[in-house]
C-alpha cells in the first residue's frame, strides 16, 4: 500500500511538471510570435492605425475648411455683385476725392506728402502699380477706408467653386474644366453646387 501511495504520488509530481512545462511553453510561443512578428505584418498594422489618424484629421480638416469657406462666402457678398459689373469705376482714389470734394493739398497734408505726390499716387492706381499701403493711406486721408476681395469668376461662391474643383479631380479634368488629354468636344462640364442657405450671389 506504502508503495502504491508513493508511486502515486510521484505520478502527479510528474503530471504536475509536464503540466507546468506546457504552460511555460505557451506563454514563450506568445511571447515569440510578439516578438518576432513578421515585419510586414506589423508595418501593415502600423500603417492602417497611422490611416485612421490621417483620416480622421482629414476629416477634421475639411469640416474647417467648409466653415472657413461660409464665412468668407458672406463677407464676399458685395464683393461677388461687384464682381459682375461690366464697367467697373476704375480710378477709385480720385473719383473718391473728386466726388466728395476735398482739396489735394488737404489730403497731402495729411499724408506728409506734396500734392504732385498725390496725383502720382492716383496715376499707380490707374496704371495697377500702386501698393495696397498707399491706397490705404490716402483712403485714410479722405475720411475713408480700403477694403478689398477675392471672389472666383462668374459670381460663382468659394462653396460652388471647392464643388467645382472636386468633381473635375473626379472626372480626371484640367483646371478650366476639359478632360486631361481630350479635344474641347469631349469636354465635361461639371455643374456647381448650389447656394448656400442664407447666402445671395
Amino acid at each position: 500500500m506504502g508503495w502504491c501511495r508513493v508511486g502515486v504520488g510521484r505520478k502527479r509530481e510528474k503530471e504536475a511538471e509536464n503540466g507546468l512545462i506546457l504552460v511555460f511553453f505557451g506563454c514563450f510561443c506568445a511571447e515569440f510570435s510578439m516578438v518576432f512578428l513578421p515585419l510586414k505584418q506589423r508595418s501593415e498594422i502600423r500603417n492602417e492605425e497611422t490611416e485612421g489618424k490621417d483620416e480622421r484629421r482629414v476629416g477634421m480638416l475639411e469640416k474647417e475648411r467648409k466653415l472657413a469657406r461660409k464665412k468668407l462666402d458672406m463677407e464676399m457678398r458685395s464683393y461677388r455683385r461687384a464682381g459682375l459689373e461690366k464697367n467697373p469705376t476704375s480710378g477709385l482714389l480720385r473719383m473718391v476725392r473728386q466726388v466728395v470734394g476735398i482739396p489735394v493739398a488737404e489730403i497731402a497734408e495729411k499724408m506728409g506728402v506734396n500734392r504732385s505726390g498725390i496725383f502720382e499716387l492716383e496715376l499707380n492706381e490707374s496704371e495697377g502699380s500702386v501698393t495696397m499701403r498707399s491706397m490705404a493711406r490716402m483712403a485714410e486721408a479722405m475720411g475713408c477706408k480700403l477694403v478689398y476681395g477675392i471672389v472666383p469668376e462668374g459670381g460663382k461662391t468659394l462653396e460652388q467653386l471647392a464643388e467645382q474643383r472636386l468633381w473635375a479631380e473626379v472626372f480626371g479634368l484640367g483646371a478650366a474644366g476639359q478632360r486631361v488629354g481630350k479635344t474641347a468636344s469631349q469636354q465635361v462640364s461639371s455643374q456647381p453646387a448650389s447656394e448656400l442657405d442664407g447666402i445671395s450671389s
